[in-house]
């Protein structure tokens, strides 16, 4: 694994157990029914210095649901696909896993570098906030829920290397 791809992990292995991404964290009006993955990975690809602008509502990320952040990376964001998103993060790259959901609210996850040989049956490994906290293949944190992740890359940001 790449000392990129190690950042990347010690980074999701963070962010998962702050408080303010946990299930049941109130949001600004007390509402405890509000679940935080578009936080979790807007904090994984900023504080590594990547660019979460193309995911985002013009306002920022409290504006930010995740099927906005899915509608907006649909438009605006490179697609690539389960084994080829899995490989973009060994290499030390990021990208969003994203679905949308018509009935409630979407989720969006990170994909995990892994040192694992790639199973199509799982998926890529993800870094997951909000109803649950914890990394985890892309179709357990996804299709167990009737979810279909997408994948997009996340840029970096202009002079970050």
């Amino acid at each position: 694994m790449t000392d990129q791809a190690r950042k990347i992990v010690e980074k999701i292995r963070e962010v998962i157990i702050r408080r303010d991404v946990q299930p049941g964290y109130p949001d600004a009006n007390g509402n405890t029914k509000t679940t935080w993955c578009n936080r979790g990975a807007n904090y994984i690809a900023t504080e590594l210095g990547f660019d979460m602008t193309p995911f985002l509502d013009k306002r920022g990320i409290n504006w930010s649901t995740a099927n906005a952040m899915y509608q907006n990376a649909v438009q605006n964001a490179q697609e690539i696909y389960g084994r080829a998103a899995q490989d973009w993060a060994n290499s030390g790259g990021l990208a969003l896993a994203a679905c949308y959901n018509s009935k409630g609210s979407g989720h969006v996850a990170v994909v995990c570098p892994s040192d694992e040989e790639y199973d199509e049956t799982l998926g890529p490994l993800v870094g997951e906030s909000g109803a649950r906290c914890r990394i985890t293949h892309s179709k357990l944190a996804f299709e167990k829920y009737g979810y279909k992740a997408r994948f997009f890359i996340i840029p970096k940001k202009q002079g970050v290397l």
